[in-house]
């Protein structure tokens, strides 16, 4: 099953075993946004994710799927009063 991009990025983030608040001081972002992104309660702006993908070494292509999908499906979400 795919993962969202905040799943993508906590991984990341675990495997190169870096605290929250690590990670969060490398990307000079509040802890608690970098949080709300890992549990998909805040999608991370464009430039942001540019900046994740330099700090845990991974290519930018691969993040922008994961981040536009995301984006895409909050687009085409069918509210649950229509089901």
């Amino acid at each position: 099953m795919e993962t969202s991009f905040g799943d993508k990025i906590r991984k990341l983030r675990e495997d190169q075993k870096l605290l929250l608040r690590e990670l969060s001081a490398k990307l000079e972002i509040d802890p608690a946004l970098l949080s709300k992104i890992e549990r998909n309660h805040r999608t991370a702006k464009r430039e942001l994710v540019e900046k994740m993908s330099k700090v845990l070494n991974v290519k930018l292509d691969d993040l922008m799927i994961s981040w536009i999908s995301d984006k895409i499906l909050g687009l085409v979400k069918v509210p649950k009063t229509i089901i």
